[in-house]
Formats: structure tokens, sequence, C-alpha cells
């Protein structure tokens, strides 16, 4: 069985350095979150927290703005808590998106791509097939992306950062955007979420 989505949520602000969320996590079995934020011209100390634990970085790319970062948190407490993401120095403006999954057997390596144009896009490999990809973006102005085939949409913030996802029925996944309202620096991440091995036996990479 494939992960499913439990619940997202999203929040955009600008001229600070740390930002908090409330996020309601679900009680089902093998929980993961995912945490993806884009910066405004700012790269510096980031770090991000769900309910006082601290988050480990997937991946990030993409320089001063265009930036994207993507985080996880296994087992995450349930219930109402804050998602904090901080950074140093002060950012212009902070994006960022938290979800969380369940049935979640282990998490596949990150894959990061950037660039400058109207065309986000990165590959994932699927090394075990029938994986769920899941995505953040960071876009350096404001746009409006439309989303590939295939991929669902979990998030828009101010059409500077934007999150996905799609599950793989391939040996690799391409997770892309067409933005409209001008061309950008931007940078995306991903990884492929795996669902239980048989015999509900848990692996974490």
């Amino acid at each position: 069985m494939a992960p499913t989505l439990d619940n997202t949520t999203s929040l955009a602000y600008d001229s600070i350095n740390s930002l908090t969320m409330a996020h309601t996590t679900g009680t089902q079995a093998k929980m993961v979150m995912i945490v993806g934020a884009s910066f405004g011209f700012v790269r510096g100390a980031e770090a991000c927290t769900y309910a006082g634990v601290a988050a480990t970085l997937l991946g990030n790319c993409g320089g001063a703005d265009g930036n994207s970062f993507l985080w996880y948190v296994l087992n995450p407490a349930t219930g109402a808590n804050n998602v904090v993401v901080s950074w140093n120095p002060s950012a212009t403006w902070c994006r960022m998106t938290a979800r969380t999954y369940y049935l979640v057997g282990s998490l596949g390596a990150a894959f990061t791509n950037t660039a400058s144009s109207t065309t986000p896009t990165v590959t994932v490999t699927d090394a075990r097939g029938g994986g769920l990809v899941v995505d953040n973006v960071g876009y350096s102005s404001a746009c409006t992306p439309t989303l590939g085939s295939g991929q669902t949409n979990l998030a828009n913030m101010s059409g500077q950062c934007f999150a996905s996802q799609e599950l793989s029925t391939a040996a690799s996944v391409v997770m892309d955007y067409s933005c409209s309202g001008g061309g950008g620096n931007w940078g995306t991440v991903a990884v492929c979420l795996y669902g239980l091995a048989a015999g509900n036996q848990v692996i974490w990479l």
C-alpha cells in the first residue's frame, strides 16, 4: 500500500527570520512529516522543528533567491503542534508548507535541480517502484504555476513556493511546472516515499 496523505498546511509571511505554523497530525500508523520552505533573497543558517523536535534536512538547492528546502520528521507528535522554521539573516519573505503522511515504510534519496526559467522541473528515480513522490519548489518572483501531468497540487503560496505529489508508475518521475507571469530563478527538491514492506515490516533509510 502506498503512503497516504494525512494533512497539509501552509503559511506565507514577509520580512522576518522565523515562521511558526500550527499543524495537526493524525493518529494513523507509521507517520512521517515533510516540511518544505523557500526564502526570499537570503541563504543562511536554516533550521526546522516540529513540536520542539528537530527535523532532518533531506535536501536543499538554489541561491539567495529561488531556493528550496525539504525536511522530514519521523513519527511526529500527534495532535496540534507548531512547525517552526528559522533562518539568519532575515529574509524579505518566507513560504512554507507541512504535510503528514501515514503508512510510510521508508524514504528514498532527495533529488534537486535549479535554474533560471519558467519551467521548474526535477526527475526522481523510483528505485523500488510504486512510490509517492513529493516536492517543494521555490520561485524568485510571483507566478501562476501549472502542474505537470499526474501531479496533485498541495500548496501554492503567493506563487513563490508550491508543492505537489504524484504516485509513481515508472522507474522515474518528472515533477514539472509551467509558470506564467514572468521568469525567475528556481530551486526544487523532491523525494520518494515508500509504503510498508512485505509483512508490514518498516525499514527506515
